[in-house]
C-alpha cells in the first residue's frame, strides 16, 4: 500500500516522503490470454515479460507486488490473436482466479472503451470465461480498499467479483452468466469477516447490472456492514442475497438499497420454475442474518415502480427466514403473483413479504413504510398474490415480535396481512389497509382455517397471534373537528390493550375493515371479566359516510386483533369558526355546506352564504395552511383564512327587500376537479381545507367598503 509520512522542517514547508515510490503506476492489459512470461521481482517495472504482452494475471501479479496504489487499464486489439464475442474481449483464466492482494488497487475495464470504442452497446468491453468450468469467481479481491470497474459478462466461473477484504468496491459492472452470484462477498469459512465493502453508489455510471444463474449479488457470512446501492439485480434463485447458517455464523449488520433514491436497487425478475411446475426463488432473501436492512428499493416492479416486472416468476418479494433484527423499509414491494404450470397450473402464488421459519426462529422483524401491492405512487394497483404473510414452514420454529407499521397495503389479490396459526406476537399499528381481495388482517386458526374470526369469551380460543379478539365499536359521529367513538372490548382479564382506529371510503365486503386511513389510539385496561369501554375524541378527520374500525393489541406482547365490524361515520364533517363581521346594515353572513368534498368528483359539495348584504357581489376564498385571525380593515370582520388561497368567480348576490337577505352558493367540487374548465388548485384528498365570504358592503367605510363573513373547515375526500 502506497503511503506517505508528512514532516514538517524548520522552513515551515510541508513535504510528502514515500515509503517506496513517488507515485501511483499503472499497467495496461494488451492480451486475453493467461499467460505469465515475466521475471524478476515481478513488479510493474518488470513488465512486459519476453512476448511483448501483458495479460490479466501478470498485471494483477505486478500490482501484488508493487507497493502503492495501482490501476490495471486494458488496451487489447481486436485482432485475430485476442479473443472477442460479441464486441467484447474475453480474457482466458486457466484454473485460479485473478487475485488483488494488495489494498488500493483499481480495476479499470471501462478504460478498453476508451481503446477500442463501444462496442457492445448492451454492456462493458471486458469479459471473462473460466477454462475448464471453475466454482471459482473470476476476479477474488482479498486486499482493501480496492474498485474492481466495467466487468462485462463471466462465463463457466463460480462468480464475476468475490470480495473478501474490507471497503472494496464494485461499480458500473454488466455481470452477467451462469453463475452463482454476480457478486459475492464473503471472506470464506473461519476468516474475519469481510467488512464495508460497497457493491454500486452514488453517483450516475456506479450501479451495476447483475443478472446470473442465480443470484445478482450474494452476501455469505463471514461478512458484516457491506451495502449494496443503486444496481439492477435479479437472477434465477434470487435478485439479492444475504446469507449464513446455524453450523457456521450469520452475515451481521448488511443492507440493500438506502433511504434516498441514489441508493435504490431495482430487484426484480428473479426466479425460476421447479420441476412440477411450482415457482421458486425470491427478489430479495435474508436467511440466517442477523441485523440485514432492506430500505428503498423497488423490489418487483417495472424501474419506474408503475407495473410488474416482465418475466418475474419468484413469488416472493422479499424472503426473511431464521433470521434477526432484519428491518424492512421504505420500499415499493410489488408485482409479486406467478401462475403455476404443470402440476401446479391453475394455481397463483406470491407474498410482498413472508417472513418464516425452516431451521431456526425468526425475531424482531421490522417492516415499515412500504408500499405493499401498489405502484410507487402508492395510488394505483400493483398487486402482490399476498400482502404480507408471517408463517412458519416448521411450526416448531416461532416467529417473535413482527413489526408491522406505517405501510400501504392495498389492492393485493388476497389477504392483506396473514398471521399463521402458530405465530404470536405481531404488532400492526400505523397501516393503510385498502382495496384488498380478502381480509385486510387474517389471524389464521386450527387448521389453517381463514376468514373472520368470531370473538369469544374471555379470549381463550388459539391461533394467529392468540385470535386477540377485535373492539366493537358502538357509535362514531364527527363533531366539530373530531370524530367521536365509543364503544367496547371484551377478552382476556386484566390486560392492557391498544385500541387503534381506522376509517375508509367503503367497508369490507365481509364488513369487518379495512383500514384505509389511521385515525389515532387508545389505551384500555380490562377488568376481571375482560371487559373495558372506550369513549373519545380522534383529531383526524374524514368525511361523513366513511366507515370506522378498529384492532386491539394486547400489551405487552404486541399480538394485534383483525379488523373490528365497520360502523358508519355520522355528523357532519364541517367546523365553524370565526367570528362573522356585522355590515352597515347589521347583517353577519353565516356559512354552511352540504353535500361531500372531494379532490375528484366534478359536483357534490356546496358552501352556502345567508344574512348577506342583499344585491351586492361576493366571492367564496379558501386555503389549506391552516386558520388566522387577521382584522380586516378598521372593522369588524377578520380574514381567518391563512394565504394564499384560491378563489371562486365574482357573483352578483340577489336583490331582496329585506337589506340582509342576500345569499350566495358555490359547488367547490366543480370549481377545483381536475376534469372542470379552468379549475382552481385542488387542495387534494386527506387536506382540512377553510373557506370565508367576502362579499361588497360599500356603506361601511371602516371595512373598506367590504365584509367578511364567519368561516368554515372541512376535510376533502377522494
Amino acid at each position: 500500500m502506497f503511503t506517505y509520512e508528512v514532516f514538517r522542517i524548520a522552513t515551515g514547508v510541508l513535504i510528502a516522503a514515500t515509503s517506496t515510490i513517488a507515485n501511483a503506476q499503472d499497467v495496461t492489459v494488451t492480451t486475453t490470454d493467461d499467460v505469465v512470461d515475466f521475471g524478476g521481482l515481478q513488479q510493474i517495472g518488470n513488465l512486459p515479460g519476453p512476448d511483448g504482452l501483458v495479460s490479466f494475471r501478470e498485471a494483477c501479479t505486478a500490482v501484488n507486488n508493487t507497493l502503492g496504489p495501482q490501476t490495471i487499464a486494458f488496451a487489447i486489439p481486436n485482432s485475430a490473436s485476442n479473443e472477442w464475442t460479441g464486441g467484447v474481449a474475453i480474457l482466458f483464466m486457466n484454473y485460479s482466479p485473478f487475485v488483488l492482494s494488495d489494498d488500493g488497487t483499481t480495476v479499470d475495464f471501462t478504460t478498453q472503451t476508451a481503446f477500442t470504442g463501444d462496442t457492445n452497446p448492451n454492456g462493458n468491453e471486458i469479459g471473462v470465461r473460466c477454462a475448464p468450468i471453475s466454482g471459482a469467481p473470476a476476479v477474488y479481491v482479498s486486499g482493501n480498499s480496492c474498485t474492481v470497474k466495467g466487468l462485462d459478462r463471466v462465463s463457466y466461473c463460480g462468480y464475476g467479483v468475490q470480495l473478501a477484504g474490507d471497503d472494496n468496491r464494485v461499480i458500473g459492472c454488466t455481470i452477467s452468466g451462469p453463475l452463482y452470484a454476480g457478486v459475492y462477498v464473503s471472506a470464506g469459512f473461519s476468516s474475519p469477516p469481510a467488512r464495508n465493502n460497497v457493491v454500486g453508489g452514488l453517483l450516475p455510471g456506479e450501479g451495476n447490472y447483475l443478472s446470473s444463474g442465480n443470484d445478482g449479488v450474494r452476501i455469505d457470512a463471514p461478512a458484516d456492514d457491506n451495502v449494496v446501492i443503486g444496481n439492477v439485480l435479479t437472477g434465477t434463485f434470487h435478485g439479492a442475497a444475504v446469507r449464513g447458517s446455524i453450523y457456521t455464523t450469520f452475515p451481521n449488520g448488511n443492507r440493500i438499497g438506502g433511504p434516498t433514491p441514489a441508493e435504490r436497487n431495482l430487484i426484480a425478475g428473479a426466479g425460476k420454475y421447479g420441476e412440477e411446475g411450482f415457482p421458486d426463488g425470491a427478489q430479495v432473501s435474508v436467511e440466517h442474518a442477523n441485523g440485514t436492512i432492506v430500505e428503498g428499493n423497488y423490489i418487483g416492479t417495472t424501474p419506474d415502480g408503475s407495473a410488474p416486472a416482465p418475466g418475474q416468476i419468484g413469488p416472493e418479494g422479499v424472503s426473511v427466514v431464521d433470521s434477526t433484527g432484519t428491518v424492512v423499509r421504505g420500499n415499493v414491494i410489488s408485482g409479486i403473483r406467478v401462475a403455476g404450470t404443470f402440476h401446479y397450473a391453475g394455481q397463483v402464488f406470491g407474498d410482498g413479504v413472508h417472513v418464516t421459519t425452516v431451521n431456526g426462529p425468526t425475531a424482531n422483524t421490522t417492516i415499515a413504510d412500504n408500499l405493499i401491492g401498489t405502484d410507487a405512487s402508492g395510488m394505483s394497483a400493483v398487486p402482490n398474490h399476498y400482502g404480507i404473510r408471517v408463517a412458519p414452514f416448521i411450526a416448531s420454529y416461532g416467529t417473535t415480535n413482527t413489526q408491522v407499521s406505517s405501510n400501504t397495503i392495498a389492492f393485493n389479490d388476497l389477504t392483506g396481512l396473514v398471521v399463521a396459526y402458530s405465530v404470536s406476537g405481531v404488532r400492526v399499528s400505523g397501516n393503510s389497509f385498502a382495496s384488498n381481495g380478502q381480509l385486510g388482517i387474517d389471524l389464521l386458526g386450527p387448521g389453517g382455517v381463514s376468514g373472520v374470526t368470531a370473538n369469544d369469551p374471555l379470549d381463550a380460543d388459539l391461533g394467529g397471534n392468540g385470535l386477540q379478539n377485535f373492539p366493537v365499536i358502538a357509535s362514531a359521529t364527527i363533531e366539530g373537528a373530531s370524530i367521536h367513538v365509543s364503544g367496547s372490548l371484551d377478552t382476556s382479564p386484566l390486560g392492557d390493550f391498544t385500541v387503534e382506529f381506522h376509517a375508509s371510503p367503503v367497508p369490507d365486503p365481509s364488513g369487518f375493515g379495512e383500514g384505509r386511513t389511521p385515525l389515532g389510539t387508545t389505551t384500555v385496561s380490562t377488568d376481571a371479566g375482560g371487559h373495558a369501554d372506550f369513549d373519545l375524541s380522534l383529531g383526524t378527520l374524514v368525511p361523513a359516510g366513511w366507515f370506522v374500525s378498529a384492532t386491539a393489541t394486547a400489551e405487552p406482547s404486541g399480538s394485534t386483533s383483525e379488523f373490528a365490524a365497520s360502523v358508519a361515520l355520522s355528523g357532519t364533517a364541517f367546523a365553524s369558526y370565526c367570528t362573522a363581521g356585522t355590515s352597515a346594515n347589521g347583517c353577519q353572513a353565516t356559512i354552511s355546506a352540504s353535500g361531500v368534498p372531494s379532490a375528484t368528483a366534478a359536483s357534490g359539495f356546496s358552501l352556502d352564504a345567508a344574512d348577506v348584504e342583499a344585491g351586492k357581489d361576493g366571492l367564496f376564498f379558501f386555503g389549506t395552511n391552516g386558520r388566522q385571525t387577521m382584522p380586516w380593515g378598521n372593522g369588524t370582520s377578520y380574514q381567518c383564512v391563512a394565504p394564499p388561497v384560491g378563489r371562486s368567480a365574482l357573483m352578483v348576490g340577489a336583490n331582496h327587500r329585506d337589506a340582509c337577505g342576500g345569499s350566495f352558493s358555490q359547488d367547490l367540487n366543480a370549481l377545483w376537479c381536475p376534469t372542470c374548465p379552468k379549475p382552481q388548485k385542488n387542495p387534494g384528498a386527506g387536506n382540512l381545507v377553510q373557506a370565508q365570504l367576502w362579499y361588497r358592503d360599500p356603506f361601511n367605510t371602516s371595512n373598506q367598503t367590504t365584509s367578511l363573513s364567519d368561516a368554515v373547515e372541512f376535510l376533502v375526500g377522494p
